[in-house]
């Protein structure tokens, strides 16, 4: 009795304990926010993509700095007539992260795209690793797809994840050259986050952390150029949380976070170095790496991942007046099953990986943490189901078939989409014990795999899932147009429950 009485209270402990810690993080936010926008108002800065960046993830953008914002964005670009640089990419990079964490477009900034200023993987490497990092970060941060390009190399997302890759040193970590820094593995640890379903990514990752650990300081904090710095910690703390790793929950990275907070001053701003004024820099990525945390902690997208920002522009698609499943495409736009033009081929069979991506999609799920199996070794990071196949294997709705495969561009029969739904449900929460009574209507039964026969029942007897004619049809293989009304029935059901 006593023992499971103290367990109660040390469990209680840590409940407040996290919830202060939750409420401290949220309040030293709200504080360097407003040392922030206080420096916008005295005219002693100009909108720098970090600053507006910083408080949009904390939600403290007022609407006025962003129009004017998107406004001078636009104007500087018709200005020098679409070319900010051509040494330093990363003046492209950061306003793709910025507009994007604004919602606004950046196909169309001042008569010019941004994205396509990013295509050539030559050119953005050229400022060294963080040009590529940042490229990375940009394409990712809403989910871009990459322009066509007639460069020697193409910024495509494999080859922008290997040329960071290619920078690992011996032991693990980055740098900009010679021993390991904290700031620049950090930076490529945050870059490579959605990618730890891939083997190569994650092993390198999980190298990093090991050094990042390594750097720590006794004090907690993190040193560039022998100097202890608020930049250094935050990047660290980003990077931490961009992996689903909280700071104050994992030992190896104990006083983190309270090294942070030792920058801020009384008015609010983060100091670059203990005991000096405050600064715009060292505050912008203060308060970057406290909303990184509070996001991680409220389970809200990572940093980064500023598809929360996007307004979603439903597709209208031209070939479903009049077919059977058109109310469910139109309602939810076919799950992003279809990424480009104005067809939806409804009776088109539907790939492994466009029905996983397609679920999670439905379901707004994003990784819960790195895969301790490749599930994705034989995808390439290109393919947009590939984040969506991540996040239903990290909560066991897919296995891959075999030696850890996914073989997401085969199709995919009809009992098989009905395991997978099932397990969904279950990771939702729902109960999916079914009698198997609910299939003796159909006279194909039979046919139906034993492995698939509980979940099959379980999506018939909820209505997820009806026949073709008399016959369930388990070995036929599945069509886009079943596989959005069977996601649409699912959320309906998740609804009531």
């Amino acid at each position: 009795m006593r023992k499971r009485l103290l367990a109660a209270v040390l469990a209680l402990c840590l409940i407040l304990t996290a919830g202060l810690a939750a409420l401290a993080v949220t309040d030293e936010a709200g504080r360097a926010a407003g040392w922030l926008l206080r420096t916008f108002d005295s005219g002693i800065y100009d909108e720098s993509e970090w600053a507006i960046f910083a408080l949009a993830r904390a939600g403290q953008l007022p609407d006025e700095l962003r129009e004017s914002y998107v406004a001078r964005v636009s104007q500087e670009l018709r200005d020098k007539q679409g070319v900010l640089t051509r040494t330093k990419y990363t003046e492209y990079s950061r306003r793709v992260i910025a507009l994007t964490a604004l919602g606004a477009g950046v196909d169309d900034v001042g008569g010019y795209s941004l994205l396509d200023c990013l295509t050539d993987a030559d050119k953005v490497s050229k400022q060294g690793i963080n040009g590529t990092i940042f490229a990375l970060v940009a394409f990712d941060s809403a989910d871009y797809p990459i322009p066509d390009t007639d460069a020697t190399h193409p910024a495509a997302r494999e080859y922008l994840i290997d040329l960071i890759l290619t920078r690992e040193l011996p032991g693990g970590g980055f740098s900009l050259g010679g021993e390991p820094d904290a700031d620049v593995t950090a930076m490529a640890l945050s870059a490579l986050a959605p990618y730890c379903h891939l083997e190569r990514v994650r092993q390198a990752v999980d190298r990093g952390v090991t050094v990042l650990a390594s750097l720590k300081l006794p004090g907690g904090g993190y040193e560039s150029y022998g100097e202890a710095n608020c930049e250094s910690a935050a990047q660290v703390v980003i990077a931490l949380a961009s992996l689903g790793i909280d700071p104050e929950l994992d030992g190896r990275f104990a006083g983190v976070l309270d090294a942070l907070l030792a920058f801020q001053n009384s008015d609010g701003g983060f100091a670059h170095l203990a005991g000096g004024p405050s600064n715009r820099m060292a505050t912008e990525q203060a308060l970057c790496a406290l909303s990184a945390v509070e996001r991680l902690r409220s389970g809200k997208n990572r940093l980064y991942d500023l598809t929360d920002a996007v307004q979603p522009s439903v597709p209208v698609f031209t070939d479903i007046d009049g077919h059977w499943c058109a109310g469910q495409v139109a309602a939810t736009g076919g799950y992003g099953i279809v990424r480009e033009g104005t067809l939806f081929e409804p009776d088109r069979t539907a790939l492994r990986g466009e029905c996983v991506g397609a679920l999670s999609e439905s379901l707004g799920w994003r990784l819960l943490e790195p895969l301790s199996t490749p599930v994705l070794s034989d995808l390439a990071p290109d393919r947009w189901f590939c984040p969506g196949v991540a996040a239903a294997a990290s909560r066991g709705v897919v296995k891959g078939r075999e030696a850890g495969l996914f073989d997401g561009m085969s199709p995919i029969s009809r009992e098989e989409m009905m395991t997978i739904v099932a397990r969904a449900a279950e990771a939702c929460g729902l109960e999916t014990a079914a009698d198997r009574a609910a299939l003796a209507k159909f006279p194909d039964r039979g046919a139906l795999s034993e492995w698939a026969a509980e979940a099959a029942a379980f999506c018939v007897e909820n209505g997820l899932v009806g026949g073709r004619g008399d016959d369930l049809a388990p070995k036929g293989l599945i069509t886009r147009a079943e596989v959005i009304t069977i996601l649409s029935r699912l959320n309906s059901l998740l609804g009531e429950r």
